[in-house]
């Protein structure tokens, strides 16, 4: 251990062992418990400054750890969490002022922030914190509060367009303080469970997307698309030509509506989750015309039959992984589908399907030989059959003409 690099060891230290919640009663024990492991350790930690740049403050944050860690961190960029999910006693609400006190003279530094609180009492210091924010520098924003965020204290924030934000994410309310030009050099937006859209901001969900040109990466869970306008945008169409990856999730038959106000010529993961089983065909097949260069799609949805998947699939000539680990019927329509269909997905590499049964994974690739996949198949299951789990080493139940992988051999991350 004393001949690996110290630059060596501090990425790996910052990597493994110094995690953002050690800003707590427990960093002095962690410290003793890595010297005691290995003498560089500690110098590690100590001297690099940037294994103390994330700083996470909950409701067992002490000050005098707070203030340790902000001073060891010195002049490197900081990224701040603040997570309160929970109401606070009485004593525990005491210790905020003391608590953002010490953070204020040091969040010119910050260039990521990330806020969790659950009621307004917490967020009002929050709010203080954010109007020191720099605006210069901030590159990443992730808020979720009570609404309303119509505060005072959001001025600076709301009248300040920062440069290189380029990251921003919102929960149950929308951010009413800003305009928007300050979504120009956003690459990556996050809406979720979203109740109120401000209609000074945007008229409809096309004047949101025309507002963002520079997106990439775009998630819309539970976003009510009457509060967003869909039915006045149904004659607007916004093209994203660098959106690469979209995730959405709605609870109403709308999302027909929705996507008829995007297009995205070069999206390439799709991910869509889909409460109601009416919604599975008419809106995947719109996905499948649309969004013809999608190679890797993750479903959530309801599948009662294989001619509602063998419909789905069938416009995604490009697709090359699919994961539908969380959609019930899956396997069983995956089954149907590839007995039935001529050829099915020709590009089609790797599939993650849940349970599925291994007398179906023999019927797929021992009847059929693939002749309706691609050349070969793998499917990641997380329970395949009992005697899967006999192998040894847990190792892969192989069939011929293919590969299925079980849970405990190793795991393929799709997105």
């Amino acid at each position: 251990m004393d001949g690996v690099p110290v630059e060596i060891l501090c990425r790996a230290l910052r990597a493994v062992f110094v995690s953002p919640y050690s800003v707590d009663a427990s960093l002095p024990v962690q410290r003793d418990v890595l010297c005691s492991v290995c003498r560089l350790w500690r110098a590690a930690i100590d001297n690099d400054a940037r294994s103390w740049a994330n700083i996470f403050i909950t409701y067992s944050t002490r000050v005098d750890s707070l203030r340790e860690w902000l001073l060891r961190a010195r002049n490197v960029p900081l990224a701040i969490d603040i997570h309160f999910p929970n109401t606070l006693a009485p004593l525990e609400v005491q210790r905020l002022p003391e608590l953002f006190s010490e953070l204020v003279p040091f969040v010119h530094r910050c260039r990521r922030l990330r806020i969790r609180v659950a009621n307004n009492r917490i967020g009002t210091y929050a709010f203080g914190l954010i109007a020191a924010l720099p605006m210069d520098s901030l590159s990443t924003v992730d808020i979720v509060m009570a609404p309303p965020y119509q505060s005072p204290r959001f001025a600076t924030f709301a009248h300040s367009v920062p440069p290189v934000l380029t990251t921003l994410s919102f929960h149950r309310a929308f951010p009413t303080w800003m305009d928007k030009s300050s979504f120009a050099c956003i690459t990556s937006l996050t809406l979720s469970n979203i109740t109120t859209f401000p209609r000074p901001f945007v008229g409809d969900i096309a004047d949101l997307f025309g507002a963002t040109p520079n997106l990439v990466h775009l998630v819309l869970y539970y976003v009510d698309p009457h509060i967003i306008g869909v039915r006045q945008a149904a004659s607007t169409r916004v093209t994203l030509d660098r959106l690469e990856h979209l995730e959405f999730a709605m609870r109403r038959a709308r999302c027909t509506e929705f996507l008829s106000v995007l297009w995205a010529p070069n999206l390439e993961r799709l991910a869509v989750t889909l409460d109601r089983e009416e919604d599975v065909l008419p809106c995947l097949e719109l996905c499948g015309r649309r969004f013809s260069t999608v190679f890797s799609l993750r479903l959530a949805c309801h599948f009662t039959s294989h001619t509602v998947l063998t419909t789905v699939l069938a416009d995604f000539n490009a697709l090359v992984q699919l994961d539908a680990r969380r959609s019930p019927g899956f396997p069983l329509a995956f089954y149907g589908a590839a007995l039935h269909s001529e050829r099915l997905c020709p590009n089609l590499f790797r599939v993650c399907a849940g349970d599925l049964p291994a007398l179906l994974v023999e019927d797929i690739l021992r009847e059929r030989n693939q002749s309706n996949f691609a050349s070969e198949l793998r499917i990641c299951a997380d329970v395949v059959s009992a005697d899967v789990y006999a192998a040894p080493a847990y190792a892969e139940y192989g069939l011929s003409g293919g590969r299925v992988l079980c849970r405990g051999a190793f795991v393929d991350h799709l997105f």
